[in-house]
Formats: C-alpha cells, structure tokens, sequence
C-alpha cells in the first residue's frame, strides 16, 4: 500500500532522468580547456554549479520542496555566467528550463521535512 503513495509520476521521471544526462554531460567538461580559457573563476564556478544541479536532483528524486528551489538558482546562476562568459547555448537553456517548469509543476506534492 505504501508503494502506491511514493510512485512519482512519469514526466517528474523523465525530467529526472534528463536531468541526470546532463549532469554526466557536463562534468567532463569542468576540465575541459575551453572552460579554463575563460578565467581563473571559471572552473571553480562551473564545478560548484554542475555539483549543486546534482544535489537538488537528489532533492527532487526524494521529493523535498528544497530540490526545486535549488535547482532554479543555480538554473539562474548558470545561465548568468554563461551570458558574461559569452557561452550560451539554446537547447541547453531550453531543456532546464522544461526540467524546471516540471519541477514546479509537482512542487506542491513535495514534502517540506529535510
């Protein structure tokens, strides 16, 4: 009986799992050269942020309301620093922000306790 209560539904799934690709997608990349010739600043940023975006995916795997919110600021915080850095990319932006519109789409149904 207990099963049925915790089955997320299927497009938080899809978003999680999309979300996890990503992430795999882009932690190669904290040591890529390119990422270095952008500064010093740079890569101890863009590993904090692919590490944070990990963390709050685990949040939303276990359904707290913390993963969501987390995930849209470093979404923000991202995005920001790929505009200064002159390194932004459409799909990129697009999929995280799909995956953070389904995140909170099913935020209410989260639960608040850490």
């Amino acid at each position: 009986m207990e099963k049925a209560a915790n089955k997320k539904p299927a497009l938080l799934l899809l978003s999680l799992v999309i979300g996890f690709v990503v992430i795999v997608l882009l932690f190669p990349s904290i040591f890529s050269p390119f990422i270095k010739k952008l500064g010093t600043w740079f890569p101890a940023l863009f590993g904090s942020l692919v590490s944070l975006r990990f963390i709050s995916l685990v949040g939303v795997l276990y359904l707290k309301k913390w993963g969501p919110l987390m995930y849209l600021i470093v979404f923000a915080v991202y995005e920001l620093a790929c505009i200064i850095t002159d390194s932004f990319g459409y799909f990129e932006f697009f999929t995280s922000a799909f995956i953070g519109v389904v995140f909170l789409f099913y935020y209410p149904r989260m639960s608040g306790n850490l």
